[in-house]
């Protein structure tokens, strides 16, 4: 009966170490992604980051972050001509961090322009309810802030993840992504 016991403790206390070790490994786990996360907040907070400039539109095919619908024309293929001063520039150029014509319509998408402004894309099948409420300055893009109802002025890399959010309770960044 006694040899018996001893091995009943002796499996219990090994059941017991490999639970502690287990569990201490996803605690570490646990620890090492809530690091990694802050490591890519802290790289992209206060530092502008080249966007990508173009995506596809359900309905109306190309659209470039930040532009409205009724802009797209200055756009074109190749190139893309400021609005007010008229100035043909290459398309690479737009949304490249670097402002090139005088009233900020080439960079959108960023926050090289001071003068210049963003508008959000809500997502909204009615595309005419875009109007000045959906239009913030450049100056607010990328800074970590949600201004758009849809977060579409933040670029996801640079704001932490839902998970960060939840156990830093970092409300500063935290979008609603609903209009």
């Amino acid at each position: 009966m006694r040899i018996i016991r001893k091995i009943f403790r002796a499996i219990y206390k090994i059941r017991r170490r490999s639970i502690l070790i287990i569990v201490n490994l996803f605690f570490s786990l646990f620890l090492l992604l809530l690091f990694y996360q802050m490591i890519l907040v802290g790289k992209h907070q206060y530092k502008s980051i080249k966007l990508e400039s173009i995506s596809l539109h359900k309905t109306f095919g190309l659209k470039i972050r930040g532009v409205p619908f009724h802009q797209m024309a200055y756009y074109g293929k190749n190139a893309f001509e400021c609005i007010k001063s008229k100035e043909r520039i290459k398309f690479s150029k737009v949304n490249d961090d670097y402002c090139d014509c005088e009233d900020g319509t080439d960079e959108p998408g960023t926050s090289a322009c001071s003068n210049g402004f963003f508008y959000c894309n809500f997502e909204q099948s009615d595309l005419t309810k875009l109007n000045e409420n959906g239009k913030i300055p450049s100056s607010k893009v990328d800074d970590g802030v949600c201004d758009c109802c849809d977060g579409s002025d933040e670029n996801d890399s640079i704001l932490p993840s839902r998970f960060l959010k939840y156990f830093l309770n970092n409300s500063k960044v935290i979008c609603s992504y609903r209009c």
